[in-house]
């Protein structure tokens, strides 16, 4: 599963101090977002982009592991 691209009016809608005092997102997040508004916006950009490429087929390694019944294989047995 891939994420879309926003749109431009969702772009021009983002209110990154709102995002910041919301509670609902991430510490981890939050703290990203800090960072890279430091740095240069191109260099952040790309690399957003290289992570997100990287959590994309990490989820869909992932997902390729799991057994029909839903479960992820485990690499040592689990005892009953």
């Amino acid at each position: 599963m891939s994420v879309r691209e926003a749109t431009s009016a969702e772009v021009r809608d983002l209110d990154i101090p709102a995002l910041l005092n919301d509670p609902t997102i991430s510490f981890a997040l939050k703290s990203m977002i800090r960072r890279s508004l430091e740095r240069d916006p191109l260099d952040a950009l790309h690399d957003a982009r290289l992570l997100l490429r990287i959590m994309e087929k990490r989820w869909t390694d992932l997902q390729r592991l799991r057994e029909p019944r839903g479960r992820i294989f485990r690499s040592t047995p689990v005892a009953d």
